[in-house]
């Protein structure tokens, strides 16, 4: 310590190491399941597919809503007529869906005629499986007198976390065959998922 070869050499050089080590270091903690926290989603799905194992990416809800009207007409819906709920959720229709006025005439409900939409939701996740009613808005149909939805959406399902995964991936990290208990384990939450 203090010498000219100390001072010329080692402590640069540790000062311009310092900051491969560190990478170094992330890119090991990165490597490993140890720490599924510091894991992000990307990380945790590219070391699960060492494992054969993908993230849960979510899926979406799906449902129909009733729209009706107080006169048969010609109606067409595109993603750019949304439907809302009673608690802001968006859906959408599921491409372009259309009836004509003769074929709305065989679709009455008491005094009022109506047409069934196919709806996808806004986003993933399972808060976009709403009940029987809770539809109450159309965009940019001035004919609807009323919108509704006649049975629960289904479907929506919440996208996985990094610790969610991993520690799912744990339980996977073994032969997937129905001769072993965590390979039972593993196809029947594979197969199964509500269990």
């Amino acid at each position: 310590e203090g010498d000219a070869v100390t001072d010329l050499l080692i402590k640069p050089a540790t000062l311009l190491w310092d900051p491969f080590v560190r990478e170094v270091f992330r890119i090991r903690n990165g490597l490993s399941f140890g720490d599924p926290e510091t894991l992000t989603k990307e990380e945790a799905s590219a070391l699960g597919a060492n494992l054969f194992s993908n993230i849960e990416t979510g899926d979406t809800s799906r449902g129909s809503a009733r729209v009706y009207f107080e006169q048969a007409r010609t109606a067409s819906f595109t993603p750019n007529n949304f439907f809302s709920s009673k608690t802001g959720l968006h859906f959408f229709p599921d491409g372009i869906q259309s009836i004509t006025t003769e074929e709305m005439l065989l679709n009455y409900d008491g005094s009022n005629y109506y047409f069934d939409v196919d709806l996808v939701a806004e986003q993933a996740g399972s808060q976009y499986d709403i009940g029987p009613g809770e539809l109450v808005t159309v965009a940019n149909i001035d004919s609807a007198s009323r919108v509704t939805n006649l049975r629960r959406f289904r479907g929506g399902q919440d996208e996985e976390t990094a610790v969610e995964f991993t520690d799912r991936a744990a339980q996977e990290l073994t032969e997937r065959s129905m001769v072993t208990l965590r390979g039972i384990g593993a196809k029947l939450t594979r197969s199964f998922p509500e269990i």
